[in-house]
């Protein structure tokens, strides 16, 4: 008898009564980051950019100002989440070093990454990370609504990795021991407990009223683009900018016009000889 006349599969090929999962056999997709993502993550370089800009405050010899980066750089983790938290820094980083002047006291470029806060500007990417995974993966969707709950996970994200790349950053350019670097490092513990507090604050309010509006879906996104790319023309033009994020957060939820979104989507597909597309 044949394996047709049995029953029985061959080797290695499966009956009708015995499917394939087409799903185990589907290559892994990557996640895509969407428009709305990517308009995000401008938006907080931007916002990081303009917070660099107030005015720092000298603490010790070091030449290591006190600033309000880290509140922007912990916020667009709490807010973000661990991906494009890091990746909004990450872009933050990258339009310093080609010389547009976002960081503390309008410096830019390559040499600030040889100064003495070599190691706390390194470390922001990282510690956006962490306080994202920490929010979204340990805090959890209830969580991170609680303003003491966001605290400790920020919190976090600047004890694990900010301070300690911060000592050994000054270390490494002052040429000092550890000892000396954290009598330096332990001048910013009381700022950062303040900037902590706000983004606690402010990121559990804002995960609160996007989970009870059911967060922000397209076409949303376009508006977000609009509001990037004003955001980071004003810093690179020197503008000075007041930026009200209740106001902002209600226009983009209560104040949009999908009519209007049509209307400017037809213009521009015209404009490119994309019409009727």
């Amino acid at each position: 008898m044949t394996a047709e006349t049995t029953g029985q599969p061959t080797d290695g090929q499966p009956t009708a009564d015995q499917p394939t999962d087409a799903r185990a056999e589907e290559p892994t997709r990557r996640p895509r980051l969407g428009a709305t993502d990517l308009a995000l993550i401008a938006s907080f370089a931007a916002l990081i950019s303009a917070l660099a800009y107030v005015g720092a405050i000298p603490v010790g010899g070091a030449g290591v100002p006190i600033t309000l980066q880290t509140f922007g750089v912990m916020l667009a983790g709490c807010l973000l989440g661990p991906l494009r938290g890091f990746l909004s820094v990450l872009l933050y980083l990258a339009l310093g070093a080609i010389g547009l002047p976002v960081f503390a006291e309008h410096t830019s470029g390559l040499g600030t990454f040889t100064q003495p806060s070599a190691g706390y500007l390194l470390s922001f990417p990282v510690a956006a990370l962490v306080a994202g995974l920490l929010v979204t993966y340990l805090a959890g969707e209830r969580g991170k609504t609680r303003a003491a709950v966001v605290f400790l996970c920020s919190i976090a994200g600047s004890i694990l990795v900010i301070h300690p790349a911060g000592i050994v950053g000054l270390m490494l350019t002052l040429d000092m021991s550890v000892a000396e670097a954290f009598r330096i490092d332990v001048l910013y513990w009381v700022g950062d407990l303040l900037k902590t507090t706000m983004v606690a604050l402010i990121a559990a309010e804002v995960h609160r009223e996007l989970r009870r509006l059911g967060g922000i879906a397209p076409p949303k996104e376009f508006v977000l683009v609009d509001r990037a790319a004003i955001g980071l023309g004003s810093v690179f033009m020197r503008i000075n900018a007041e930026v009200n994020w209740h106001r902002l957060f209600h226009e983009l939820i209560d104040g949009f016009d999908a009519k209007v979104l049509v209307k400017r989507q037809k213009k521009a597909l015209k404009t490119v000889g994309l019409e009727g597309v």
